[in-house]
């Protein structure tokens, strides 16, 4: 079996191009077809990377044009001449995003889904690709494509895929980065940062080190011989995409570990380690253990699953419960982040409009393209995805008297159907659950699968020692809750703070903001004559009784809107989990 070359070159950093040649072996007179992905495995929106493919040429082996035919956005069909073709293009690459693609004169990256066009006829073909600098001799490369023989690590050269579908599953950053290596297990782990950071490298290490060591220790195994943590940072950035022996990471430049205060741990550096968790986490639980409707996958086209609550959900909840178990973070500490995450399913009408079976399948469009009106008619299968991995966890364990866990479901799930990655269903996380729990739970577990409603988690959390309650937001613009009976100045939205205002970023239906009639991307700028920031605002509403009505304005575009804006009293809309039993709680967080 013949292999496919590709070849691909920095062209012209200042116009962010690329330039990709593709060698293969054909037969003549046979007809061949063109095509790049239209979305890519992780990231469930089509996002037509073909817009980006410029000045596409095919030549056969006497340098001869080749003519081919448009068949739609991303596809193209030709009549191969002679035995060999080559097919070059460029593609435009300016997309900061861990999706596509990103050219400039400190760095490059590209996802081969975005940039390497497949041939449809050859797709289970091997593949190789000859990276290149373009005269970028100082750069480097990071990537989880097999290295030739005669490549070294971080260096341009030739590098292997199995075939089409492994090579556009590793990513590929070339520039002057930062890198640290370490090992877990044995297994060459790379942690990449692709522009200058200020971070504590000993210190992320050993964190992410742990995490690691966690997820290996969870499923038994790792699934690969090195993994590659890369990361952009920007000034404010966020966001992960897996693969099977890599993610790509985005963060602010400074959500990084301080070298200067080492016992300092800020809710900016959680949050990315909870992201490499999560992204690693999927190296298992989505990038080999998916749904059936992902085998294979179809990546010219939408591809509908009802399970992504098992493979974000699950995931999401062990992204943060990791960080415990690794004794990065408390139980305090891990309890606050939960609240949180409760808080933003409780908080507003969507779980009473939608499942996260829905959710699942309406991911293409109604997740992935929200409109203003998501905080009040949607849920998120992440959040509340978590939430039924917590109930799935609480339950097994109380049904086993403690001897099981949702760690031993993931770990039969992974045996039976993500070794060999044959795909799965609802019934078979039914099936193993059913196994642990020792009885039939098939109506408790499809009545919270479909569940339009908030989970009654309350009696559950109390056997693990942990009070639950229903909470008033603690201040304005903030998912921080309270148990308290005193006031707390409450609008229903959440905003930006802009030189000549507040930004409105979400409304509550029902909500003091809503019935001013405030909508998403109104700029707030005065409340009883006075003009407001995020402090000046909560101080205003909190000299004012509850009910009394102040005079508000508001710019919708250019058009400026007077309303009345109704003090109020925050309701219990958060949830607040506190811890009361140390020894109960523990028994939680143990690995099974």
């Amino acid at each position: 079996m013949s292999t496919i070359e590709y070849r691909i070159t920095p062209e012209n950093l200042n116009s962010h191009l690329f330039r990709v040649d593709i060698k293969a072996d054909l037969t003549p007179n046979q007809t061949y077809t063109l095509s790049l992905p239209a979305w890519l495995p992780g990231s469930y929106m089509i996002r037509d990377f073909a817009k980006n493919i410029i000045d596409l040429a095919i030549r056969d082996e006497k340098d001869l044009p080749v003519s081919f035919t448009r068949v739609d956005k991303q596809t193209w069909r030709f009549i191969a001449p002679t035995a060999k073709v080559t097919i070059s293009y460029q593609v435009y690459a300016f997309d900061l995003s861990v999706r596509t693609a990103y050219l400039d004169s400190q760095r490059g990256f590209f996802n081969g889904s975005s940039t390497f066009l497949s041939i449809a006829e050859l797709a289970s073909q091997p593949c190789q690709v000859m990276i290149e600098l373009g005269g970028n001799d100082h750069w480097q490369v990071a990537t989880g494509l097999t290295r030739d023989e005669n490549t070294s690590l971080y260096s341009a050269g030739l590098y292997h895929a199995t075939d089409y579908q492994h090579l556009i599953d590793c990513p590929v950053a070339i520039g002057d980065f930062d890198v640290t290596e370490f090992d877990v297990n044995g297994i060459p782990h790379y942690l990449v940062f692709t522009s200058e950071h200020f971070g504590d490298r000993q210190r992320m290490v050993r964190d992410i080190s742990k995490l690691c060591q966690h997820h290996i220790e969870l499923f038994g195994e790792a699934p690969f011989s090195e993994y590659w943590f890369i990361t952009h940072l920007q000034a404010v950035g966020f966001g992960g995409l897996e693969h099977k022996n890599s993610t790509v990471l985005q963060a602010g430049r400074f959500d990084l570990p301080n070298p200067q205060y080492p016992e300092e741990l800020s809710e900016s550096y959680k949050t990315f380690l909870s992201l490499c968790s999560h992204e690693y986490f999927h190296a298992w639980n989505v990038c080999r253990l998916k749904p059936r409707e992902f085998i294979p996958y179809d990546l010219s086209q939408e591809v509908y699953t009802e399970q992504l609550w098992a493979f974000e959900g699950i995931t999401s909840y062990y992204d943060d419960f990791s960080l415990q178990r690794a004794g990065i973070i408390s139980i305090e500490e891990y309890l606050a982040i939960l609240s949180k995450g409760a808080t933003r399913v409780y908080r507003g009408p969507g779980e009473y409009k939608q499942s996260i079976v829905e959710s699942s399948f309406y991911a293409w469009t109604k997740f992935y393209q929200q409109g203003p009106d998501a905080a009040n008619n949607i849920v998120s299968y992440y959040t509340k995805g978590a939430l039924f991995a917590l109930w799935l966890d609480f339950t097994i364990r109380e049904m086993s008297s403690g001897q099981k866990s949702l760690d031993d479901l993931m770990r039969a799930m992974w045996q039976k159907f993500g070794r060999a990655e044959q795909g799965t269903t609802t019934q078979d996380y039914l099936e193993e659950f059913n196994k642990l729990c020792g009885q039939d739970m098939s109506e408790a577990f499809y009545e919270r699968l479909n569940a339009k409603a908030p989970y009654q988690l309350s009696d559950q959390f109390a056997k693990f020692g942990v009070r639950f309650s229903r909470a008033k937001f603690d201040k304005l613009n903030s998912l921080d809750t309270a148990v308290t009976n005193d006031i707390k100045p409450y609008i229903g939205a959440m905003f930006q703070q802009l030189p000549e205002g507040l930004k409105i970023t979400s409304v509550i239906e029902h909500s003091p903001a809503a019935n001013a009639g405030l909508a998403v991307n109104d700029v707030l700028i005065a409340v009883a004559g006075r003009k407001v920031n995020e402090t000046s605002l909560a101080k205003l509403l909190s000299h004012h009784p509850v009910g009394k009505r102040l005079s508000c304005y508001y710019f919708r575009d250019d058009l400026l809107i007077e309303s009345e804006l109704v003090v109020s009293d925050s309701p219990l809309a958060g949830v607040k989990l506190t811890l009361e039993n140390s020894d109960l709680a523990r028994a939680w967080f143990e690995l099974n």
